[in-house]
C-alpha cells in the first residue's frame, strides 16, 4: 500500500523505474500505475557495433570474423561480450579469431560443425569420435551442447533438416540441464548421441574405428598396484602375482632382496611385505 502511494502521487523531483524480467508476476495493481517499455534481445548486428567501438577505443586490430563469432556466442549480452573482449585484448594487442573460440569454448580450433552433421546423419561412431575430440581439447561441455541446440535450430528454420530434429533439440536441453548436478557429464552427452542415433555401437564399428577401440580397451578399471615400475612378467609369461601363488602353494621360500626386506620388517604389514616381494 505504501509503494501504491508513492506511485500514485510521486514527489515532483523523483523517477522510479522498476525492472523485471518476470513481469507477469508483477501485480497488476503495479502495471496499471507504470509506463511499460519493453527490452528487447539484441541483435547480432548491434552486438557487432558495439565491440567494434570498443576495438576502435583499444586501438586494437581484430581479425575478420572474430566479432561476427563473438556476436552470436554471447546471445545478447554487451556484458558477456565485452568482459571477453577485455580478456582477449589483454593477452595480446591483435585479436584473433582463435583466441576468443578458446575463451568461449574453452578450446581452440574445436568447431562443432563435423559433430553437427555427424547428429544430423544419425552416424553414431563418427559423433561419438567428434565429441571425443572436443573433450580431448578441452571444450566447455556446456558451451558445446548450446551450440549444437543452435545450429540444429538454425537448419530446421532454414529447411535443411526435418521436423524429427526436434526430438534431438529437446533431448539435448534435457541433458544441458543435468550437467551441473551429473558425477559424468560427458557420459550423458554419449548416451544422447546413441539414443538419437538408433541404439548401441556394433562390434565391427568399434574394431574400425580407433577412438572406440581405444576406449573399449581401457574400460576395465580394476584395482592396479604401481611400485615405481610396471610389474613384468616372470617365467614362461606368467605375471608376477601368478609366480607369488605358485610358490606359496608350492612351500617353496619368497626369496627378497635386503633393502625389500628391511621394507617389510620396518612396516611390519602385509602391503609393505607385498612391495617387498615385487621390488625384486
Amino acid at each position: 500500500n505504501a509503494l501504491l502511494k508513492t506511485l500514485e502521487e510521486p514527489p515532483t523531483h523523483s523517477l522510479f523505474i522498476l525492472c523485471t524480467t518476470e513481469l507477469h508476476k508483477v501485480p497488476e495493481t503495479i502495471v496499471s500505475r507504470c509506463t511499460q517499455i519493453q527490452f528487447t534481445k539484441a541483435t547480432t548486428e548491434e552486438m557487432r557495433r558495439a565491440f567494434e567501438r570498443v576495438i576502435k577505443g583499444e586501438e586494437t586490430t581484430v581479425e575478420e570474423g572474430a566479432l561476427e563469432y563473438l556476436a552470436k556466442a554471447v546471445d545478447g549480452s554487451f556484458r558477456d561480450g565485452v568482459k571477453i573482449l577485455d580478456q582477449a585484448i589483454s593477452n595480446s594487442s591483435n585479436l584473433m579469431l582463435q583466441d576468443l573460440q578458446e575463451i568461449v569454448s574453452g578450446s581452440r580450433g574445436y568447431m562443432i560443425d563435423k559433430l553437427l552433421q555427424a547428429m544430423i546423419a544419425k552416424d553414431g561412431v563418427l559423433a561419438l569420435f567428434e565429441l571425443n575430440e572436443g573433450v580431448q581439447k578441452g571444450v566447455d561441455l556446456s558451451y558445446l551442447i548450446l551450440s549444437l541446440m543452435r545450429g540444429l535450430r538454425d537448419k530446421l528454420i532454414v529447411g535443411e533438416v526435418g521436423g524429427e530434429i526436434i526430438k534431438l533439440i529437446y533431448s539435448l536441453d534435457e541433458v544441458a540441464r543435468k550437467l551441473a548436478t551429473s558425477l559424468d557429464a560427458e557420459l550423458l552427452i554419449q548416451v544422447a548421441i546413441l539414443e538419437w542415433c538408433g541404439g548401441g555401437v556394433s562390434k565391427s564399428q568399434i574394431t574400425n574405428s580407433p577412438i572406440l577401440k581405444s576406449e573399449s580397451q581401457s574400460s576395465d578399471h580394476s584395482p592396479k598396484i604401481a611400485l615405481g615400475s610396471e610389474l613384468k612378467p616372470q617365467g614362461e609369461g606368467k605375471s608376477a602375482w601368478m609366480v607369488m601363488k605358485e610358490k606359496i602353494k608350492s612351500g617353496k621360500p619368497i626369496e627378497q632382496n635386503p633393502h625389500s626386506r628391511k621394507v617389510a620388517d620396518d612396516q611390519g604389514d602385509t602391503i609393505a611385505e607385498a612391495m617387498a616381494i615385487f621390488s625384486n
